[in-house]
């Protein structure tokens, strides 16, 4: 638990945001109340990692579904999830279909000079395939920088400023959210992240959800309190050299 046994995460101002994610989506703000929850109640011993697993997936479906709920930005891009993944299915089928997929991955690729490009002939049906899988995988990564731009500024920018925070913060809970999908060996129980390092990200998530929920004067007011922070570490830090 975060906090002292006297407080609870979910704070006033956390049912605040909760209403105002309800008003959006009911579902949405379902999994921000149950992530909030999971975080403020204490872990049974040797449950850590499946907490993570479920703080994680509340606040990754929760982020990656908002830009819909929200829909307030004109033009915006849908996801190209399913595009992809009949991508893939493509080149598979063909692949299958052409030389027959082997029962294991070769292991005698030899390291070749790069500078010495070695030629292959490919049938020209699964060159395109590769090429549709390629160019739906590089619009995936477009579509979701456009997702995270509608919800951070409002608009379809992915050059908008402000949306790194809540990039990180995404990044950090799909880390923990499957046990399969881990980057490397699994982490110990050691090296997983403790409760104040997931509720840092969930902050900034939550920072920029008022800013684009609340009514205006209540977001200038955020916005002006977070500068302070930043202009106060700035100067600490600049009394310090």
């Amino acid at each position: 638990m975060v906090s002292g046994d006297d407080d609870s995460l979910w704070t006033d101002d956390r049912r605040v945001l909760h209403a105002l994610i309800h008003e959006r989506s009911p579902e949405l703000a379902g999994l921000y109340r149950q992530g909030v929850r999971a975080l403020d109640s204490p872990c049974e011993p040797g449950d850590e990692r499946a907490r993570l697993a479920v703080i994680g997936h509340c606040f990754r479906e929760l982020m990656n579904n908002l830009p819909n709920a929200l829909g307030d930005v004109p033009a915006f891009t849908t996801s190209s999830h399913e595009n992809e993944d009949n991508a893939k299915k493509s080149v598979v089928g063909l692949y299958d279909q052409i030389y027959g997929i082997p029962e294991e991955p070769p292991t005698d690729v030899a390291e070749t000079d790069p500078e010495q490009v070695e030629l292959v002939t490919v049938q020209r049906q699964l060159l395109r395939a590769v090429e549709t899988l390629a160019v739906f995988f590089k619009m995936g990564e477009r579509h979701l920088r456009e997702r995270d731009s509608a919800v951070v500024a409002g608009r379809v920018d992915v050059n908008a400023p402000g949306t790194k925070p809540w990039r990180e913060a995404r990044k950090f809970f799909m880390r923990y959210t499957h046990f399969d999908r881990q980057n490397g060996p699994k982490p110990k129980k050691a090296d997983l992240p403790g409760d104040n390092q997931v509720l840092e990200h969930l902050e900034n998530v939550e920072a920029i959800l008022r800013t684009r929920l609340q009514p205006f004067f209540d977001s200038l007011e955020e916005i002006n309190d977070l500068l302070a922070v930043a202009n106060a570490a700035e100067k600490e830090a600049g009394s310090d050299e």
